[in-house]
């Protein structure tokens, strides 16, 4: 099995930006649903001292996501230099086609 790493700080938004800029595409799985899904990171904003990554859903999810009381999403990606990366995330909020995700 793999070493396991934690990624913070600058290294962290580094990899976020370079994800947006590159149109990444990530594997979105939603943990207590069965909705899997192919996303992008949209935008990287700054919202009360706190980072969030806006990634796009796909139709119906909303639907899916609001009797869901934690809202937790699985996010599998490979980067430019073929490392497999995993994070999860919480959903904070959906609006105009773009789910809200809390920075790792």
């Amino acid at each position: 099995m793999a070493d396991r790493e934690q990624i913070t700080g600058k290294p962290l938004s580094r990899l976020f930006r370079e994800l947006r800029q590159d149109k990444t595409l990530l594997k979105m799985k939603l943990l207590n649903g069965d909705l899997e899904h192919l996303t992008q990171i949209s935008e990287i904003r700054q919202r009360n001292r706190n980072t969030y990554s806006l990634v796009d859903y796909p139709e119906g999810f909303q639907k899916i996501l609001e009797p869901i009381e934690h809202r937790r999403i699985r996010f599998e990606f490979t980067a430019k230099d073929n490392i497999r990366y995993v994070f999860e995330s919480e959903a904070e909020k959906y609006c105009q086609d773009v789910i809200w995700m809390q920075f790792p």
